[in-house]
């Protein structure tokens, strides 16, 4: 496979604004471009794409990130484990505050994954995606506990 020529950061976020199905398609495109190249030359450009996306707001952030982990979902194994040690090193270069926002959006958008494409990434990447964010289970309610007062004390105040 040859790679696709390379595109600038702007290039990259114009894929913010379509629809989902197909930004989907082109995240999933790029990436499997980035895994057929050089690890200095899929570095280069991943830096690209990382200080662009990291400029558009949260919504879009997250749309790129849930398009990125459904991408890395259908990839071949040996194309996700380089693209993603590849990702890590780029944004291990970034700030933290990007650091703790990438945190955030992975969190957020893995819970709008199908149960299948979390747990292949977890098999692929497991630390990208703990086990427990496999299975996301919805909270049951709990009883409500008895205020203090309600309960009752012994006559005596040393018998509790």
């Amino acid at each position: 496979m040859v790679p696709e020529s390379p595109i600038s950061g702007a290039e990259w976020i114009k894929l913010a604004d379509v629809a989902e199905g197909a930004r989907d398609q082109g995240v999933q495109k790029r990436y499997t471009d980035l895994a057929a190249m050089l690890e200095e030359e899929r570095r280069n450009q991943m830096r690209a794409m990382v200080q662009a996306l990291y400029t558009l707001p949260d919504d879009k952030v997250h749309a790129f990130t849930k398009s990125r982990l459904r991408a890395w979902a259908r990839m071949e194994d040996d194309a996700v484990k380089r693209v993603a040690a590849s990702y890590k090193v780029v944004m291990d270069e970034r700030p933290s505050q990007e650091a703790w926002r990438r945190v955030t959006m992975v969190q957020s958008a893995l819970k709008d994954l199908t149960p299948d494409e979390r747990t292949r990434l977890q098999s692929l990447l497991p630390q990208l995606v703990p086990a427990a964010t496999t299975t996301f289970k919805p909270l049951t309610p709990t009883p409500p506990e008895e205020p203090a007062s309600a309960k009752k004390k012994g006559w005596w105040p040393f018998r509790k």
